[in-house]
């Protein structure tokens, strides 16, 4: 399968659009070819990937800075049953926030351009990748430093207004 025509790729963008994302949260460092590298923007910020399926959708957290392997294969970190994913369709680097095709049959898309296998592709939070003909979003989730913030702030002021643990009742996302 070649690159997504340019309206397709416009028309599914635009139906899994995620929120708009605030320009300096996003952690931009430096350039490589022409896209930023994304960092994480927060140490307690995680990682969330939204799915897109045959109209459905789920959100998978991820835990920690180890690569996440996507594909049919059971033993993928998020395992995509569609047809058109390969079993070992790519791999997702969380620092810095980026890409690779493992050399999967209907390619991996970022931007609209098809990726060559094995080249680390940076990615940016918001934007759409297209695994076959799944749609995922990455984003990044600062629900957990809001709350640790609230907490030491609480803290401070004498152990007013949020529990100390409020950063185990806000939940992810």
């Amino acid at each position: 399968m070649a690159c997504l025509p340019r309206r397709r790729w416009d028309t599914i963008a635009a139906r899994v659009r995620s929120p708009p994302v605030d320009p300096g949260a996003a952690g931009e460092d430096a350039a490589t070819d022409g896209c930023a590298v994304v960092v994480r923007p927060d140490v307690s910020s995680r990682l969330l990937v939204r799915l897109f399926v045959d109209g459905s959708q789920r959100t998978f957290p991820v835990d920690g800075d180890a690569p996440v392997t996507l594909g049919r294969a059971r033993a993928s970190t998020i395992r995509i049953d569609h047809p058109s994913v390969s079993r070992h369709h790519a791999t997702l680097h969380v620092e810095p926030l980026a890409i690779v095709d493992a050399g999967s049959r209907n390619g991996t898309h970022v931007r609209g351009a098809r990726l060559a296998p094995g080249v680390m592709t940076p990615v940016e939070p918001g934007g759409v990748v297209m695994l076959g003909d799944v749609a995922l979003v990455l984003h990044w989730s600062i629900a957990a430093a809001a709350a640790a913030a609230a907490a030491a702030e609480a803290a401070e002021a004498g152990g007013r207004g949020a529990p100390a643990d409020a950063a185990a009742q806000v939940a992810p996302g």
